[in-house]
């Protein structure tokens, strides 16, 4: 009942889905859903229930002489797994990129010094604001264990959890003031600083949206 479901799911987005017209598309969104389908039936024998899809999850930083600032964004998905006691709260977002070992080593772990600064730790940084941001949802207070699952490979075959300082992060809550404080540190530089530095000559982005600010011309391409 995939194929039919996955119709359905298509009619309720812009624009349609012509089934004529997006066939590569949808045997590309089938083998994704695929992919998830198998992770989830071998998760299922150990106890699965999936509690949410697609909502946003806020929670307010407040910062000095600034203000509170709500933050977070939409959670592909959160999980209740396992059973008799061994529950644990999964925050599951769903990347279509390519996953490798050097992918994991530069996108998937972090040290505390580079992880607010670090474009490449961009998913480090976003799964740990959705673990941040679904506490208030852990009224059983069940470990919180972020997740990120490469839809184009078979989840046997990646690594979905993530890793603070080399070690895994089975439960946010064991990190949780130190990464809260980086958010924080970083957040106040942000909307108080009111000098950027420019990039290097020649390295500036042709879709860099701060030329307003910094003045330079963008690199010709």
């Amino acid at each position: 009942k995939l194929q039919e479901a996955l119709l359905a799911a298509y009619d309720t987005v812009e624009p349609h889905y012509i089934p004529e017209h997006h066939h590569n598309e949808n045997v590309i969104i089938l083998g994704y859903v695929n992919n998830i389908l198998e992770r989830d039936r071998e998760d299922a024998k150990q106890g699965l229930q999936i509690c949410l899809l697609e909502q946003f999850r806020t929670f307010p930083v407040t910062i000095e002489d600034v203000g509170e600032i709500l933050t977070g964004g939409k959670i592909d998905r959160l999980d209740i797994c396992g059973k008799n006691g061994n529950e644990k709260l999964r925050v599951v977002d769903y990347k279509s990129g390519n996953y490798s070992d050097t992918t994991h080593a530069k996108k998937m772990s972090a040290e505390w010094a580079d992880l607010m600064e670090n474009d490449e730790k961009g998913y480090v940084r976003q799964t740990l604001i959705y673990s941040h941001a679904v506490m208030a949802d852990n009224e059983h207070n069940y470990p919180i264990e972020p997740n990120l699952y490469f839809c184009r490979h078979k989840l046997s075959d990646t690594v979905s959890t993530i890793d603070v300082e080399n070690e895994t992060v089975h439960d946010y809550r064991t990190i949780q003031k130190s990464f809260y404080d980086a958010l924080l540190t970083k957040a106040k530089e942000v909307l108080t600083t009111t000098e950027f530095p420019q990039c290097e000559p020649g390295d500036c982005p042709s879709f860099c949206p701060f030329f307003a600010l910094c003045g330079r011309k963008p690199k010709e391409y």
